[in-house]
C-alpha cells in the first residue's frame, strides 16, 4: 500500500513538473517571437502567417496565434496523434497570450535591430527544441513535420524550411509583415532547432508522454 501511495505521489509530482516545464518552454518561444517583432526587420514565418491573419480578420496577434495553433493542432490530431500530449494543448492555448504579454514587455528592453533579431531567433529556436525534447506533447506543426520525417526520411530542418517558406508566402498575401530578417529565419530556424535538440534535455526531464 505504501509503495502504491509513493508511486502515485511520484506520478503526480512528475505531471506537475512536466506542466511547469512546458509552460516555461512556451514562455521562451513567445519571448523569442516578441523580440523578433521588436527588431522590426521581419519576423519568423509563423508569425508572418499569424500577422496576416491578424490583418485580414482584424484580431490581435495573440488571438491569431491561438487560431493558428488550434487549427494546426486539429490537423496533427488527425495525422500525427502519437506525437501529441497534454503539452500540445497547453502550448497551443497559452502561446498566443504569452506573445501579447511579452510584446509589451520587450518594449522596455534597450535592444534594437540586428542584435534584437539574432537574440530573438536564438531564443525562439532554443524554446522550440525544448518543447520537442520534453516528450510531453509538442506543437501541432512540429508533430506533423516529425511524423513526415519518420515516414519519408526527410530531415526535420529541410521540412521546416519548406514549411516556413509556405507560411511566409501565405502570410504575406494576407498582409503580414515580411523583411529580410524573415528570410534569415527561414534559412536558419530549422537547422538551429535540429542542433539545439542535441542538448541532453532528457537527463533532466521525464520521457513519458501523456497521450
Amino acid at each position: 500500500m505504501a509503495k502504491v501511495f509513493m508511486s502515485n505521489k511520484a506520478g503526480r509530482f512528475q505531471s506537475v513538473k512536466n506542466i511547469f516545464l512546458i509552460l516555461l518552454a512556451t514562455n521562451i518561444v513567445a519571448l523569442g517571437v516578441a523580440l523578433l517583432l521588436k527588431a522590426g526587420m521581419g519576423t519568423d514565418p509563423l508569425t508572418v502567417l499569424q500577422d496576416g491573419l491578424h490583418v485580414k480578420l482584424h484580431i490581435t496577434v495573440g488571438e491569431a496565434a491561438l487560431l493558428y495553433n488550434a487549427s494546426v493542432l486539429f490537423m496533427a490530431f488527425l495525422l500525427a496523434r502519437e506525437k501529441l500530449g497534454l503539452g500540445s494543448a497547453i502550448f497551443s492555448l497559452s502561446f498566443g497570450p504569452f506573445i501579447d504579454m511579452y510584446f509589451n514587455t520587450v518594449a522596455l528592453i534597450p535592444l534594437h535591430g540586428i542584435p534584437c533579431l539574432i537574440l530573438g531567433l536564438i531564443i525562439m529556436c532554443f524554446g522550440s527544441s525544448f518543447v520537442i525534447s520534453l516528450n510531453f506533447g509538442m506543437s501541432g506543426l512540429d508533430a506533423l513535420l516529425l511524423t513526415l520525417q519518420d515516414e519519408k526520411g526527410v530531415r526535420y530542418a529541410i521540412l521546416r524550411t519548406i514549411s516556413d517558406a509556405l507560411c511566409t508566402i501565405a502570410g504575406w498575401f494576407m498582409g503580414g509583415t515580411v523583411g529580410w530578417g524573415t528570410l534569415l529565419v527561414i534559412l536558419l530556424s530549422g537547422f538551429l532547432i535540429d542542433n539545439f535538440r542535441k542538448i541532453p534535455f532528457k537527463k533532466y526531464i521525464s520521457q513519458e508522454s501523456i497521450l
